[in-house]
């Protein structure tokens, strides 16, 4: 179910318990106000018939000899009913004005019972005896009467709270109704569009499926007292038609035994089994006719769903890329044969040259003249310079075939062994060097040390005459964080940036990816005199080793080159 349909539910679960609550809470109002009301009625009744029975307790002391005796005994009977009245009245009586009332007519009653059964009240008041107790008497009924009263007020304001809570129980109960009604009305919305969303989901899928170069089919187990017996095919795409030469409407509804008699024989069926029950994928290869097709089973409910992909085109190109695989090692032996004569046959004749020129210009050179001197000396030079040319090539192209052979190197000690190649240098030119601790890391020693000689002799040959050249040498550990924002870098490993910041005549930012490209230069070869090589081997380098590399700069406010190195080289095989 989609989220809005569980909080339509939520919803009104909520609105059924707050309803509940209010229904509860009002029923037992209406309750209490019943309750009340019958007491009210009890209360009067009970204030009436003291009142009679009162008027009896006076009658049956009456000397009245007319009064058949029957009726004379009922008199006696009421009159010893009082106290049976005043406990009744006690227990329904709530309200505290006629509480009151009453405690006092108890008093009062109980005092006059003690006359009245003595005296003949008759005759007492034709006679106008025991004024102060026939005053007593009409002052208890004048409290009775205006206890009477007030009840019959406190009955027409308890029927009122009555009608009250019964309208608004009906109010209670209306809106509860219509809330019903809406939540049901939107529930059916709901339904409805989900029913559309769901009908667009299938005809999406439907429409991935069938846009899928793999034939796939999905199976439903045909079980006989849980065992599987047969799968009967319940969906495949239009792709199946490559596989099977059938058409997916003419498959659905077929069992595997049908389509694929063989299955059994062939350990498909035991595969598809395997799958179900296991809820495992599985792969194989199976080959009909002159196709060999990959197949990837995965369980689908009590079932299993099959995916086709021909890879006969696959392997027939696998066979062709081994065959450029051994055409290309065969081209790149004779490129190292090349390598070979360009490190020992083409750099004879070179030799040759710089031997024999400057024979001429040490023995002969005073016999030439200045032009002729000048055309020598370029001879020399560029044979100097090819010379060169050709041993930084060499080591460029053996680092195509880098070397396998990591281990913990100390980073610190192979800087100060290039440091101590450039004293010289570093003396001549005045260069102030700053370095932090720099970490210990898995690399080649050599190709470590080809590295920082090549930056710190590209710092001292750029650095700037018109101020205090300064290299300066950093490293710090990267964060999880920061090793993320450089996809080539392996999440799993830790790593180190080291920089090399100069202040010497810097770059135009433009150049900052070109200055590693092989023979590129952006000064004068007889101003900054060099190869064109060493950046490029420093990035070779740095591949080598799964790092990056690059550089910032300003022009004539220096350069700084940024490199990233793993602690510990990453296992192929991981």
């Amino acid at each position: 179910m989609k989220k809005s349909t569980y909080l339509l539910f939520a919803l009104a679960l909520v609105i059924f318990i707050v309803a509940l609550y209010i229904y509860r809470k009002s029923f037992k109002e209406i309750l209490v106000y019943t309750d009340l009301i019958n007491k009210s009625h009890h209360v009067i009744s009970g204030f009436e018939q003291l009142s009679n029975d009162l008027k009896a307790a006076q009658l049956y002391s009456s000397k009245v000899d007319t009064l058949p005796g029957g009726v004379n005994e009922i008199y006696k009977r009421k009159a010893d009913s009082i106290s049976a009245d005043i406990l009744r009245l006690r227990e329904n009586v709530i309200d505290s004005l006629n509480k009151k009332r009453l405690d006092t007519i108890v008093i009062k009653v109980n005092r006059q019972l003690m006359w009245i059964r003595k005296s003949d009240v008759h005759d007492s008041m034709l006679a106008n005896r025991a004024p102060s107790e026939m005053a007593e008497l009409v002052a208890i009924q004048n409290l009775i009467d205006s206890s009477l009263k007030r009840a019959k007020v406190v009955l027409g304001d308890r029927r009122n709270g009555l009608e009250s809570a019964l309208s608004l129980n009906n109010i209670y109960i209306l809106a509860f109704r219509v809330f019903s009604l809406i939540i049901l009305f939107f529930t059916i919305v709901l339904v409805f569009i989900h029913a559309r969303q769901k009908e667009k989901n299938r005809a999406f899928l439907d429409s991935i499926l069938n846009s899928s170069q793999n034939g796939i089919i999905s199976y439903k187990a045909i079980r006989k007292k849980g065992v599987i017996v047969d799968f009967k095919i319940v969906y495949a795409n239009d792709a199946i038609r490559e596989h099977t030469q059938l058409a997916s409407a003419e498959l659905v509804g077929k069992t595997i035994m049908e389509v694929s008699p063989q299955s059994k024989t062939n350990g498909v069926f035991e595969k598809f089994c395997q799958v179900t029950e296991s809820n495992r994928k599985l792969r194989y290869e199976v080959t009909s006719g002159k196709n060999t097709y990959d197949v990837l089973l995965a369980r689908f409910s009590d079932g299993v769903t099959a995916s086709f992909f021909n890879i006969t085109e696959m392997r027939k190109s696998g066979e062709d890329l081994k065959k450029k695989i051994q055409e290309l090692e065969q081209s790149n032996y004779e490129l190292e044969q090349y390598a070979y004569v360009a490190s020992h046959d083409l750099q004879e004749p070179l030799r040759k040259i710089r031997i024999f020129g400057g024979l001429i210009r040490d023995k002969s050179g005073a016999q030439l003249d200045a032009g002729t001197r000048i055309y020598l000396q370029r001879l020399i030079d560029a044979a100097e310079r090819m010379t060169t040319l050709i041993n930084e090539l060499l080591k460029f192209s053996r680092l195509f075939k880098p070397e396998k052979q990591f281990v913990q190197i100390n980073l610190n000690e192979v800087l100060n062994n290039v440091l101590k190649d450039f004293d010289l240098m570093i003396q001549e030119k005045n260069v102030q060097i700053k370095s932090s601790t720099l970490p210990t890391i898995e690399a080649n020693p050599l190709h470590m040390n080809q590295l920082f000689y090549n930056l710190i002799h590209n710092a001292l040959k750029f650095s700037d005459i018109k101020e205090q050249p300064l290299l300066q040498i950093s490293s710090r550990q990267l964060e999880p964080d920061e090793v993320i924002k450089h996809e080539t870098l392996d999440k799993r490993h830790q790593y180190y940036e080291i920089v090399f910041k100069d202040n010497g005549i810097g770059f135009r930012p433009e150049f900052a990816s070109q200055i590693f490209e092989i023979f590129k230069r952006l000064n004068e070869q007889h101003i900054y005199p060099g190869s064109g090589i060493g950046l490029s081997l420093c990035k070779k380098i740095i591949l080598n080793h799964h790092g990056i590399i690059w550089a910032k700069g300003e022009e004539k406010e220096g350069a700084s080159f940024h490199i990233i190195l793993p602690a510990a080289q990453p296992n192929p095989s991981a």
